[in-house]
């Protein structure tokens, strides 16, 4: 009997108007995408956390790791293990370090 996979996919939201975010600081959109993530949105979280790295000059490691956080939520594991390690070759640091191990751990489960 085939199981069927219940891994969720990470999809992207089609961005907003990015026209009317660009007046928005990368902080403010961070900001957002944390209220969303609280709120169980993971999807919009991560849709935040996308304009705010293309409204940011640097890639910023916490929305990565932020970003990686949500794909776990979604069950979406080689996503979340993009995003965390992108976040570590930025800087090391302890939730970066356990969302990659988180999505090691669960990808592998899959």
């Amino acid at each position: 009997k085939a199981m069927r996979s219940t891994r969720k996919r990470c999809i992207l939201l089609p961005l907003r108007s990015i026209e009317g975010d660009v007046k928005k600081s990368a902080e403010a959109l961070k900001s957002d995408g944390n209220t969303a993530f609280k709120r169980g949105n993971y999807a919009e979280a991560i849709n935040c956390y996308t304009l705010a790295l293309l409204a940011s000059d640097k890639v910023v490691r916490t929305m990565l790791s932020n970003w990686a956080a949500a794909c776990l939520e979604l069950e979406s594991f080689h996503e979340a293990l993009a995003a965390a390690a992108a976040s570590l070759r930025i800087w090391v640091d302890p939730k970066s370090i356990f969302r990659l191990s988180r999505a090691l751990i669960s990808a592998q489960r899959v």
